[in-house]
C-alpha cells in the first residue's frame, strides 16, 4: 500500500475504540521500528523505539499533560544527552536540574531580572564579573559584597563581619574606622614572634621581651623606635595610669615650650628637660629660662646649662654627701677640677672636715665702686665704710605656664647697678618681660668693709691680699684672701726666707717683718722662695700662709 491521503476541513483518524488494551501506531523501518502508542496500563502518550510499547521510551506525556524524557543518556556537550536542541529554549516558569548545569561557551551570561539589570558573565581564564555596582547580598539588602567603584570592594554588614580562616594576609593599606579587637599577638611588617600583645617587627634583632613589659615590641636588626609628632603649638604624652588615676605618670614633650616635662604622682611635674639642656627638678619646673632658685621659699634643682646649677631648700639642709666607708680615716667627699686638674676638695674623717689647698676670701668694693687693675698677691686694707649691694625687687604674677600649669606669683629680687639709688621705683626687664620694681639693699645690716690698697707701712688695718676680681658681676666686687694658703706680692728689693713673716711696704707689697711674732699688722708666713709671679715693676709672688683673717 502507498500513500494514504485523507481530505476534509476537519479530518482525523482514530486508533482504538475506547477499550483497555493499547493504541499503537508503528513506523517499521529498515533500521530501526519507532512507534507512537497510548500505554494503556500507565495511560501515558508514549513515542518510543523498537515496536513493543513501554519498551525503550524516548518521551512520555501523562494524563496531567506532564512531559518526561526517561532516557538517561548524559550529556558532554551541547549536542550529547537526553534532550538536545540547535536553538534557544523558553521556560515559563521554575526550572529544577538534578545534576550539574553547564554553560559551555566563553563570556556566556546569566541574566537576572525582567529587565536583566544584574548580570553574571563568564570572563575567560578569570571567572565571574557581576555587573556594574551590583551587590551579592547576603539574609538582606544590608549584608552584601559589592564592588562599589572600579578600584574598591565592599564588604557590608549590620553587626560583624566573622573571618573564621586561621590566617587572613591583607596586602595594602588597611584603614579601620572605630573600635579594634585583636585577640592573640599581632605582628606588624613581618610576623610576631615576641610578646603577648602587638610586636612591630622589621627584621630578627635577637632579643628578648621582658615579661613585664611585653604588650607592645618594636624590633628591628637596627636602629629601632618610635615617633609621637604633634602640632607644633601641642604637646606629645605619653601617659601612665592605674585603677586610681589616669595620670599617675606623664612624660610630655611641649613644642609651645620646646622642654620634655616628667610628672608623677597626679600629674604634678618633677622634672623638666628644655631644648638649651637647662634641667629643672621638683619645685623649679616652673621657672623660666634664665630664672633661679636664689629667693626666700624657693626649693628644688635647676642645672643650667649656660650659667651655674642652683639647689635650694626651705627647712633642712640643701644637701648630704656621705663617703660610707667604714673606717675613721681620712676620705676624699668632694673634689673640685679645674681644667683637667684636682684643684682642691673636702675630706672628712669620721669626726673632722679638712678642706684642701683652702684659701679664704672676702667681697669687697673700693670706695667709688671703680674696677681697675689690681696685680695678684698686692696688700690690701680695710677702710671704715661698708659694702652695698643694690637690688630691684619685683612681682611676677601668677601665670599659666605652657603646658597648663598654674604658677603662682613670685616675689624676685635681681643686682642693679649702683645709679641706681636705694628706694628709687624702676622699671626692670626680666627674662624679656619688664616689671615695676623698687631698688632696696641686699641685706639691710652689711657686715663686709671696702677696701684700699694698702699705703701704710705696717698698717693693723690690713685685710688681705688682692685675690681677683669677680665675674660676671655689675657691682665691681673684689675678692680680698686672708686665710690659708695663696701668695703675697713682694717688694722687688726684698728678700724672704721660709719662715718669714711679712707685713705692708705701704705701696701695695709687704716686707719681711721685723721680728717673728705675729702681730695685727701681720699678713702672713713665707712657706716657699720659688717667685711664683714676676710683675712688670718687678715685685714678685711667694707662696705664703694668711693670717690676716
Amino acid at each position: 500500500m502507498g500513500t494514504v491521503q485523507i481530505d476534509g476541513s476537519t479530518p482525523k483518524i482514530t486508533v482504538g475504540n475506547a477499550t483497555a488494551e493499547d493504541a499503537t501506531i508503528l513506523f517499521d523501518g529498515n533500521a530501526q521500528d519507532f512507534y507512537i502508542a497510548l500505554d494503556d496500563s500507565a495511560d501515558d502518550l508514549l513515542i518510543g523505539l523498537g515496536s513493543t510499547v513501554g519498551t525503550t521510551p524516548a518521551i512520555a506525556i501523562d494524563e496531567n499533560l506532564k512531559v518526561n524524557i526517561p532516557v538517561t543518556t548524559a550529556s558532554t556537550s551541547a549536542s550529547t544527552g537526553s534532550l538536545t536542541t540547535g536553538g534557544g529554549a523558553g521556560i515559563g516558569a521554575d526550572l529544577y536540574v538534578g545534576d550539574d548545569a553547564y554553560l559551555i561557551t566563553d563570556s556566556a551570561v546569566l541574566g537576572f531580572g525582567a529587565d536583566k539589570d544584574t548580570t553574571l558573565t563568564h570572563t575567560d581564564g578569570t571567572g565571574l564579573t557581576l555587573n556594574s555596582t551590583n551587590k551579592l547580598c547576603f539574609n538582606d539588602a544590608s549584608q552584601f559584597i559589592q564592588g562599589s567603584s572600579a578600584t574598591v570592594i565592599s564588604i557590608g554588614a549590620t553587626d560583624e563581619i566573622d573571618l573564621t580562616a586561621t590566617a587572613v594576609d591583607l596586602n595594602g593599606t588597611l584603614d579601620v574606622s572605630g573600635t579594634s579587637l585583636l585577640v592573640g599577638r599581632v605582628g606588624v611588617v613581618t610576623a610576631g614572634d615576641l610578646g603577648n600583645g602587638v610586636h612591630i617587627r622589621l627584621a630578627d634583632s635577637g632579643a628578648a621581651a621582658n615579661t613585664n613589659a611585653q604588650n607592645l615590641v618594636i624590633e628591628n636588626s637596627g636602629h629601632a623606635g618610635m615617633t609621637i609628632a604633634s602640632g607644633n603649638s601641642s604637646n606629645g604624652n605619653i601617659y601612665f595610669a592605674d585603677d586610681g588615676a589616669n595620670t599617675t605618670g606623664v612624660i610630655t614633650y611641649a613644642h609651645n615650650g620646646d622642654y620634655m616635662g616628667f610628672a608623677t604622682n597626679d600629674g604634678t611635674e618633677a622634672m623638666r628637660i628644655r631644648s638649651n639642656g637647662d634641667i629643672a627638678f621638683i619645685g623649679a619646673t616652673g621657672l623660666s629660662a634664665g630664672d633661679g632658685l636664689d629667693d626666700a621659699g624657693d626649693e628644688g634643682f635647676y642645672y643650667d646649662a649656660t650659667n651655674y646649677s642652683q639647689f635650694a631648700q626651705d627647712g633642712t639642709a640643701v644637701c648630704d654627701f656621705n663617703r660610707s666607708d667604714a673606717d675613721d680615716n681620712s676620705r676624699g667627699i668632694v673634689n673640685f677640677r679645674r681644667n683637667g686638674s684636682v684643684a682642691g676638695g673636702i675630706a672628712a674623717t669620721n669626726s673632722t672636715v679638712a678642706y684642701n689647698t683652702f684659701c679664704g676670701t672676702h667681697l669687697s668694693q673700693l670706695i667709688d665702686d671703680s674696677k681697675p687693675t689690681i696685680l695678684e698677691g698686692t696688700v690690701i686694707e680695710s677702710i671704715d665704710t661698708i659694702c652695698e649691694w643694690p637690688m630691684a625687687k619685683f612681682t611676677i604674677p601668677e601665670h599659666t605656664d605652657d603646658n597648663g600649669n598654674v604658677i603662682p606669683a613670685k616675689t624676685r629680687r635681681r643686682y642693679v647697678l649702683k645709679t641706681n639709688n636705694i628706694g628709687d621705683n624702676i622699671k626692670y626687664t626680666y627674662n624679656g618681660v619688664e616689671y615695676d620694681a623698687v631698688v632696696e639693699k641686699e641685706i639691710e645690716n652689711e657686715k663686709l668693709p671696702r677696701f684700699k690698697i694698702s699705703d701704710t707701712e705696717d698698717t693693723n688695718k690690713i685685710y688681705g691680699v688682692f685675690f681677683d676680681w669677680m665675674e660676671d658681676d655689675i657691682t665691681n666686687d673684689a675678692q680680698v684672701a686672708s686665710i690659708g694658703a695663696f701668695v703675697i706680692r713682694i717688694h722687688k728689693d726684698e728678700t724672704v726666707a721660709i719662715g718669714d713673716l711679712l707685713s705692708s711696704k705701704g705701696d701695695g707689697t709687704a716686707k719681711v717683718q721685723a721680728d717673728n711674732i705675729m702681730r695685727a699688722s701681720t699678713i702672713g708666713k713665707v712657706t716657699a722662695t720659688k717667685k711664683i709671679k714676676i710683675h712688670a715693676d718687678g715685685s714678685y709672688c711667694v707662696s705664703c700662709t694668711l693670717h690676716c683673717g
